[in-house]
């Protein structure tokens, strides 16, 4: 993996995008603000909420640290990952990290760190660990699975991820997939984009998505992307297309009864 020298780390812009999420907004947006020692863009891609998501964003912005540039847009979008392909269009940053509405930063020094390692690591897409958490349950850090692996399944959570601007650029959210992240991540990481996986833990992540919410058809959605990405003749589609037949019945199931055991 080649180096960089630069005396300062690339610019990062942190993107929340959000929707009637009152509920989560003020704890994701005090966890981007804190961020210490660095300078970086934080914007904000609202789909019109009626709530009050905007207004209590709009007060703990009032006062960010030197350094960090706000933008915030409140408009109708096409859901949730139309929304994020807006925000990417909006962006500045050289490298691109989603932290949505109920998304936080595992430590205050998080962005900083990651900050250090993108100013001497050429790569596309860093990656590391994540803890999960809901009303009534939080993981403990959780680590990627290895990367020959994104055949099957997310290996990082989208959270932890920064991929470069100019990638998420060339590969957008599919905004009618459940499995959106992980159909793009894979199409980056099939065409050759250069990933890094780091020790540290980069986030903590609202658990009860989209995908989590209609499992069985993000599995499906999952399984097109691949596809797609491999071109349905590789040798690998029928292990591809038995794998997901596997997961469709079982992964739900298996899903639920952790949750169960969980709370």
């Amino acid at each position: 993996m080649s180096t960089t020298n630069q005396i300062n780390p690339p610019k990062i812009s942190v993107i929340t995008v959000c929707f009637n999420a009152s509920e989560y907004i003020g704890a994701t947006v005090s966890s981007i603000v804190e961020q210490k020692s660095i300078s970086f863009e934080y914007l904000i891609q609202d789909g019109g909420s009626g709530d009050d998501t905007l207004n209590i964003a709009g007060a703990l912005l009032r006062d960010v640290p030197e350094g960090v540039e706000v933008s915030v847009v409140s408009e109708e979008d096409d859901g949730v990952y139309d929304a994020m392909n807006r925000a990417v269009e909006r962006a500045r940053g050289e490298y691109i990290i989603f932290m949505n509405a109920g998304d936080v930063f595992y430590s205050a020094d998080a962005l900083s760190k990651i900050g250090e390692i993108l100013k001497v690591k050429s790569v596309d897409v860093l990656y590391g660990r994540h803890v999960i958490y809901s009303n009534d349950y939080e993981s403990g850090e959780v680590a990627p699975r290895p990367i020959g692996c994104l055949w099957k399944r997310m290996v990082f959570s989208h959270q932890s991820m920064f991929a470069k601007r100019s990638l998420l650029a060339e590969y957008p959210f599919k905004v009618e997939s459940l499995s959106s992240d992980h159909t793009q991540i894979y199409e980056m990481y099939s065409n050759g984009a250069v990933f890094y996986e780091t020790e540290l833990c980069i986030c903590r992540y609202l658990d009860g998505g989209l995908s989590v919410q209609h499992y069985r058809r993000s599995i499906l959605d999952r399984l097109l992307g691949v596809l797609k990405a491999d071109g349905i003749f590789r040798f690998r589609s029928v292990q591809v297309v038995l794998y997901y037949i596997l997961i469709f019945f079982a992964e739900p199931t298996i899903y639920e009864i952790r949750r169960r055991r969980k709370s």
